[in-house]
């Protein structure tokens, strides 16, 4: 009996490993690949072209007050590193009386800081459509931006395909903003 208890003891303890198969393969990462030599080249504005991002922003959009307000924006790179254009839009409010909606198409123009890296300064204009509300009046306007900035992507292997960037902003009707955007860059 003791012989019989201490055989199934060992089947229980190392029957598994009877059935262990070897695991299946881990598909490639969606990520992009870290550049391991100076030599290759990595273009990832043709392997992951879209960018989407959120910002927040606080600026004179208000007749007295800050106006502090957040966006979204879409853009793609067009065939090369240097240029992109995009789609914006925005919500501002001074949290008491002016708020203003703002649907932007942009073009924007991009300087790489370095010829290996793809983080860059960047200039943008925009043009579309704004609306204001203020103690219960509402007007519709053309309202135009003129944006200048840098993006940084991010290289940690965690967070890498996320960018940040820190930009200032000035147009009509309002008179000037600067904001943060946060967003990830990615490819359909």
């Amino acid at each position: 009996m003791k012989k019989l208890l201490f055989i199934c003891v060992l089947l229980f303890a190392f029957g598994g490993l009877l059935f262990a198969q070897e695991a299946p393969p881990i598909p490639p990462p969606l990520l992009p690949p870290v550049q391991d030599n100076a030599n290759d080249e990595y273009r990832f504005y043709e392997e992951y072209p879209w960018t989407l991002g959120g910002n927040f922003e606080i600026g004179r959009n208000a007749r007295k007050d800050m106006a502090t307000g957040y966006g979204v924006s879409l853009d793609r790179y067009m065939f090369t590193q240097y240029v992109a254009l995009g789609v914006r839009g925005a919500m501002h409010s001074d949290g008491e009386t002016v708020s203003a909606t703002e649907a932007l198409f942009n073009f924007r123009v991009y300087k790489p800081l370095r010829q290996d890296s793809p983080s860059a300064l960047f200039a943008q204009w925009g043009f579309g459509y704004g609306h204001y509300t203020e103690e219960g009046r509402e007007r519709s306007t053309y309202t135009m931006d003129f944006l200048a900035g840098c993006r940084f992507y991010i290289d940690v292997r965690l967070l890498r395909g996320f960018y940040i960037e820190p930009y200032i902003r000035t147009g009509f009707p309002f008179l000037l903003s600067g904001g943060l955007m946060i967003g990830h860059w990615f490819n359909f």
